[in-house]
């Protein structure tokens, strides 16, 4: 069990072995989309992801806008299926 004073806060180990231009691609989406803080860490985690499955440690701007439009897809495919009618 560790110390409470070890603990990281949770937004700075999301952060870790992310690059500084990555966190400054994600803040800017962010911004620009209107995004809440529930969606830049899912981002972040989706980002993560694309990171781990190209076998990289760190996080690349590529990877942070790779999963911004996967958002903006999924913020799509929610938007069209309310409009046709169609429930999920």
């Amino acid at each position: 069990r560790r110390e409470p004073s070890s603990l990281q806060d949770p937004l700075d180990a999301l952060l870790e072995g992310v690059e500084a231009q990555a966190v400054v691609a994600l803040e800017r989406g962010v911004d620009r989309l209107g995004l809440s803080m529930r969606a830049y860490v899912k981002v972040l985690r989706v980002a993560r992801t694309l990171a781990d499955l190209e076998a990289s440690s760190v996080v690349v701007e590529g990877h942070v806008l790779e999963a911004i439009q996967y958002r903006l897809l999924d913020r799509a495919d929610r938007f069209t299926d309310r409009s046709s009618g169609a429930s999920r």
